[in-house]
């Protein structure tokens, strides 16, 4: 897709000069796992290859739950901020579902996990808090209207007002009031 951008016209206008690429093109893909995960335009870019699926799925699951009853829907997202992942394809998925079910008719929830402010050995890599932080920051931006993604569905164009993209975003961590941490990989 990176070598073929003409024919992924949603992908040209945010992905960059492929030479931006070339450290996470060239891992294997055991490495991939490890040194690219944390690259958060590396988490886009994986939902962007699925938009279309992603869709479909949104799709039938909301015609299921609206099936006999014209009621209103809400959707709930988690994500986590510590890696590239969920930070970096949270604001495409809230802007996908925003802009194919208008606020009257869906709300949106976000529950946002920050990175853990110690997180276990070999969590830690070198975008681990700051993925939190620009995720933090585009979220913010997103609800005050200040950032319009693109759309990763169309022809690359920035998608328009998408009038209160979301209802509520709720930022947790790892740890209760009385500083008990918790493993996010077993609960939470």
């Amino acid at each position: 897709r990176i070598d073929n951008l003409t024919n992924y016209p949603q992908l040209k206008p945010w992905i960059g000069e492929r030479s931006h690429w070339e450290s996470i093109l060239n891992l294997g893909a055991g490495e991939t796992k490890v040194l690219g995960g944390q690259k958060r335009i590396l988490g886009r870019f994986l939902f962007s290859c699925h938009i279309r699926d992603f869709l479909t799925r949104l799709n039938q699951k909301m015609s299921r739950l609206r099936e006999g009853v014209n009621a209103r829907t809400t959707v709930h997202i988690f994500a986590g901020l510590a890696g590239g992942t969920g930070s970096g394809c949270l604001i495409d998925v809230i802007a996908q579902i925003r802009s194919n079910y208008p606020k009257e008719d869906c709300r949106i929830l976000v529950y946002a996990l920050l990175p853990e402010r110690y997180p276990k050995a070999g969590w830690k890599k070198a975008n681990y808090h700051a993925n939190g932080y620009a995720a933090l920051s585009e979220l913010n931006a997103l609800s005050v209207g200040a950032y319009r993604p693109h759309d990763l569905n169309g022809q690359g164009q920035r998608l328009g007002n998408l009038s209160g993209p979301f209802q509520g975003c709720y930022v947790i961590s790892n740890e209760n009031n009385d500083s008990t941490q918790f493993d996010v990989q077993v609960e939470l």
